[in-house]
């Protein structure tokens, strides 16, 4: 992962944990330490990636899904990183609707 691709991800978890933490208002007295952060962080990540994948499945962008297995372990589908974006602008712009 190249250092742009990094920094690009980092600032999309940072802006997960602001906005949830400016939406719940924590009351808290507890100070934030290292590891407190790198679990967030991997949380925000975690429900980015997941966000993401459910937009691709509900507009048909990508060939990408997750299959969950009897024992419920979760494996990733990821046949094709390509978007289609014609498909998505289609069903998210209000001038394409009839």
């Amino acid at each position: 992962m190249n250092k742009e691709w990094k920094l690009a991800l980092l600032a999309i978890i940072s802006r997960h944990i602001i906005h949830t933490i400016l939406k719940v208002n924590p009351k808290g007295s507890k100070a934030i330490v290292d590891s407190d952060w790198y679990y967030l962080m991997a949380l925000s990540s975690i429900i980015n990636n997941t966000l993401n994948r459910s937009e691709y499945l509900h507009y048909g962008l990508a060939k990408t899904g997750i299959e969950i297995t009897q024992i419920y372990e979760m494996i990733d589908i990821d046949d094709s990183s390509v978007i289609d974006f014609d498909t998505y602008y289609t069903h998210t712009s209000y001038c394409f609707k009839n």
